[in-house]
């Protein structure tokens, strides 16, 4: 698959596929704020044009992932992972424009991805070896249940404290 950015070639390292919409969604890395584009129809064989949508209060974006039920995003840089619900009539790009809740995170060396697990109960985080440390892998588990916001019965955001790391070895 080959595509272009609207603007211009930018550092992106981070991938995210909408079980909803079935589109991809990229995130670049190096800018102050970083940028989130979509590509709604990916081919194998041609070539698209990524779409724009907006900036997100992020710098060095290295990895993200949207859960199996496309209602929860995750998108992490060095230091921080970014939380964001969605409700199922949110696009990402709206998703995006709530503040993130900032999850727990067990810094590793050089963390590079961030993955749900396959029934989006959990998701993993793994770094690469640097100078001699050896490569992690954790496991977020949930700590606390979900629970549907009093006001209009939608998602309400799980609190920073709701996923504990694990290690997976």
């Amino acid at each position: 698959m080959k595509f272009r950015l609207p603007d211009q070639v930018r550092d992106t390292e981070t991938l995210m596929f909408d079980p909803l919409t079935q589109s991809l969604w990229l995130v670049s890395k190096r800018e102050e704020k970083v940028r989130l584009y979509e590509l709604p129809d990916f081919e194998e064989d041609t070539e698209g044009k990524a779409i724009f949508h907006q900036e997100l209060p992020i710098t060095y974006a290295n990895g993200g992932d949207i859960s199996p039920d496309g209602r929860e995003i995750l998108i992490k840089n060095y230091a921080n992972i970014y939380y964001w619900p969605r409700l199922p009539s949110q696009t990402i790009a709206e998703a995006l424009q709530r503040p993130p809740l900032r999850l727990p995170y067990q810094e590793e060396p050089q963390g590079e991805a961030i993955a749900w697990d396959s029934q989006g109960k959990g998701f993993y985080t793994v770094s690469e070896e640097t100078d001699g440390a050896e490569a992690e892998m954790l496991f977020y588990a949930p700590l606390k249940k979900i629970a549907p916001d009093a006001n209009d019965g939608s998602l309400a955001p799980r609190s920073p404290g709701f996923f504990g790391p694990t290690p997976t070895n």
